[in-house]
């Protein structure tokens, strides 16, 4: 494996758990947040990527609150 494939692979990895953790997230945990951040810390250089997996799930929380927010409001 060379070493961009190596990187993606890393990125692709980080990702993943991030996510991962991010969807474990449903109560304000300190720990987990902690977890979060000390991921995020040892891996600076994939920031880009952390901030993209952040992003992504809030855009997935927001659309659920939506469908929440309207289910209830209808029913």
């Amino acid at each position: 494996m060379d070493q961009t494939a190596a990187v993606e692979s890393r990125a692709k990895q980080i990702e993943k758990e991030y996510l991962s953790s991010l969807a474990d997230l449903n109560v304000n945990s300190k720990p987990l947040i902690n977890m979060l951040t000390i991921l995020a810390e040892e891996n600076l250089e994939y920031a880009q990527i952390i901030v993209h997996a952040v992003e992504k799930h809030l855009a997935k929380v927001k659309q659920f609150m939506s469908i929440l927010t309207h289910s209830t409001t209808y029913s």
